[in-house]
C-alpha cells in the first residue's frame, strides 16, 4: 500500500512512472560492455541516485542492488556480455518503454564501472 500511494504521488507529479524513473539514466539506455561476469555491478552511481530519491519520494524495499537488477530487467541497462546470444538483439532494440521516445534519435551512453571489491565480513 505505501508504494502504491508513492507511485500515485510520483505519477501525479512527474506525469508517468516510466518518466520518473527513467530520469536516473537521461532517458537513454546505458550499455555496458562487461566482459566478465565479475565486470557487472551491483550497484551503480544510478542506481544509488535512484535508491536514494525513491526512499525521499516514500517507497520501501527499494535499496540500490534492488533498483540496479530492475534497471536490468526493464531495460534502462544492457549488462549483457558479447558472447550472449541476446546481446546484438537487445543493443539493436534498446527501448526505453517510454513509448513517446524515439531512442534512434537519442545518443546511447556506455560506462564502464570501477567494481568494488567485498571480502566475506563486508558482505555480512
Amino acid at each position: 500500500r505505501k508504494n502504491a500511494l508513492a507511485a500515485q504521488a510520483v505519477i501525479e507529479k512527474h506525469g508517468s512512472l516510466a518518466r520518473y524513473l527513467w530520469q536516473f539514466v537521461d532517458h537513454t539506455p546505458i550499455i555496458n560492455e562487461p566482459k566478465t561476469l565479475d565486470d557487472i555491478p551491483a550497484t551503480t552511481p544510478e542506481s544509488d541516485a535512484m535508491s536514494q530519491q525513491m526512499k525521499k519520494d516514500g517507497f520501501t524495499f527499494v535499496g540500490s542492488t534492488i533498483c540496479y537488477a530492475f534497471m536490468q530487467a526493464s531495460g534502462m541497462v544492457n549488462d549483457h556480455m558479447r558472447e550472449c546470444f541476446r546481446y546484438d538483439e537487445i543493443k539493436r532494440g534498446q527501448n526505453s518503454g517510454e513509448g513517446d521516445v524515439n531512442m534512434s534519435t537519442i545518443g546511447r551512453r556506455k560506462n564502464n564501472y570501477k567494481l568494488k571489491s567485498f571480502d566475506n565480513e563486508t558482505r555480512g
